[in-house]
């Protein structure tokens, strides 16, 4: 089957089908030259899910994107990376996207394989502060040296129960964390996850001790090290009122389905 022929089913499919509530695109290709106004009429589409080379500026796609960012119903958002493509520095996920999103109440939001704009975040923040419970960013690229920026964002964010931070923004280190950092223990976090980038034990004890929020159930280590693991006796946890779980490479920290298994999150981090 040629693929305009296959287009021309999808095209089909997506008119007669309107009422769908989930819509997963997985290949940029298929929807190429698929007519804006199609999506218009998905009008009860409430969990998107979109490829990340979807947002390669060079696709010039930003008409097919808004059109369908632009749903008026959704509660989740998936922006991610398939495990057959490659990371891309031109997939960006500017502020006129963010801007696009035209549903009043994003729940999830899922974000991976794209370069995430200072300003875009921000859009995102003060648009669903209320709303927002799921917020997953380990696979995407932020500009560390806006970092203040990014976390004055993150921290409007009034409901949010689950947080995985990228690894661009903040790592586990021996580095110590930077003062704006101090938002994420204001937040009613109740599932963090971060990035061990560097082992530190030191840090690591900070952060487990000073850094977490009060309403913290589970903390995620994504050590593909394991160091930290062999170093931490179990008696360092007690007292803790989180569970504290070392993630190590093996550990799909993406979507299964959509990975196919696949995972390499220190690939996310190189551009």
């Amino acid at each position: 089957m040629s693929p305009h022929t296959t287009q021309d089913l999808l095209c089909s499919a997506l008119r007669q089908c309107v009422y769908i509530r989930k819509l997963v695109v997985s290949n940029v290709q298929m929807i190429k030259n698929i007519s804006i106004h199609v999506f218009a009429k998905l009008v009860v589409v409430e969990d998107l899910t979109l490829p990340s080379d979807l947002f390669n500026r060079r696709l010039k796609m930003d008409d097919t994107i808004m059109a369908i960012l632009s749903l008026k119903k959704l509660t989740s958002l998936k922006i991610l990376q398939r495990y057959d493509s490659e990371l891309k520095s031109a997939n960006i996920f500017h502020i006129h996207h963010a801007q696009s999103i035209q549903a009043p109440s994003i729940t999830k939001l899922k974000l991976q394989g794209v370069s995430v704009t200072p300003d875009a975040f921000e859009a995102i923040a003060l648009k669903y502060s209320d709303t927002l419970n799921e917020l997953c960013l380990i696979g995407v690229l932020v500009h560390t040296p806006d970092a203040a920026s990014y976390f004055e964002s993150l921290s409007r964010f009034k409901v949010i129960s689950t947080l995985s931070l990228p690894p661009s923004l903040y790592s586990l280190s021996a580095e110590p964390a930077i003062r704006e950092f101090n938002v994420v223990h204001l937040l009613p976090i109740r599932h963090l996850s971060v990035f061990v980038y560097q082992p530190e034990i030191v840090e690591c004890r900070f952060l487990l001790r000073k850094l977490v929020p009060e309403t913290l159930n589970k903390l995620c280590l994504h050590d593909a090290s394991g160091v930290l693991m062999k170093h931490f006796a179990p008696k360092e946890f007690r007292g803790l009122h989180f569970e504290v779980k070392f993630c190590r490479r093996r550990e799909t920290l993406l979507e299964k389905d959509w990975m196919m298994g696949y995972c390499d999150l220190l690939s996310h981090m190189v551009w």
